[in-house]
């Protein structure tokens, strides 16, 4: 506990050096008091899953380390969506070579050139994704999908279940057997996509954060 809160400090200092007090002030004002829900969905992988093809041309490839392909991926990126509040550019191409760094891979759909999609993976003992996954924990095995977006121009094309589809795909060839996807219970794209490939809720998370610090996490297991 003593070593978590001394990290969650250094994290907050260092935040403070690179982005200035204002950052910072706005940071607090929006983290003051934060609830967060989430499905967890567990989907057993087989290779006989659903094919699903979009029903436009897409090339769906991972997120190379290269700069080209992280500043491509920041542009894209959606500001109010899995990055903190008022993040910078700078700083979710920062938070994107992070997740990289810690061996979360990153499934991208491109049309025309242009990442139009994007899907993360986590593995175990090698992902970001801890302050979730930590409660029901994940198994050697196992694999985390999360952060999945789609731009809102291509969606109605089947893309998401595409990129599904190959991302089951990919994990069955690599021996896992299961896929646990952390969903928001008012995303109901990513929700209908778990159902469609027999995807199950297994249990509910909630989180509670003050001041953008995680104070209370627990979590009900779905019968």
């Amino acid at each position: 506990m003593e070593s978590h809160l001394v990290n969650q400090i250094h994290k907050f200092t260092d935040y403070y050096r690179k982005n200035g007090f204002l950052w910072v002030c706005r940071h607090i004002i929006t983290n003051l008091l934060h609830f967060n829900k989430l499905y967890v969905f567990e989907t057993e992988i087989d290779k006989n899953h659903q094919i699903v093809k979009a029903e436009i041309p897409i090339h769906i490839r991972f997120l190379t380390k290269s700069d080209d392909d992280i500043d491509r991926l920041t542009k894209f990126w959606p500001p109010e969506h899995y990055a903190p509040p008022f993040s910078t550019p700078e700083m979710i191409n920062t938070l994107i070579k992070q997740r990289l760094a810690a061996g979360d891979e990153y499934l991208i759909a491109e049309h025309n050139g242009d990442i139009i999609h994007m899907s993360w993976m986590g593995f175990y003992n090698a992902h970001m994704f801890e302050p979730y996954e930590k409660p029901r924990g994940l198994k050697p095995g196992e694999a985390i999908g999360h952060s999945a977006y789609c731009d809102e121009n291509y969606r109605g094309n089947h893309i998401m279940s595409a990129v599904r589809s190959n991302m089951l795909d990919i994990l069955h060839e690599k021996q896992y057997e299961k896929l646990v996807s952390y969903v928001d219970p008012n995303n109901a794209a990513a929700i209908a996509i778990n159902k469609r490939f027999n995807g199950k809720v297994s249990i509910k998370l909630y989180l509670l954060k003050i001041l953008g610090f995680g104070i209370h996490f627990s979590s009900r297991r779905v019968h």
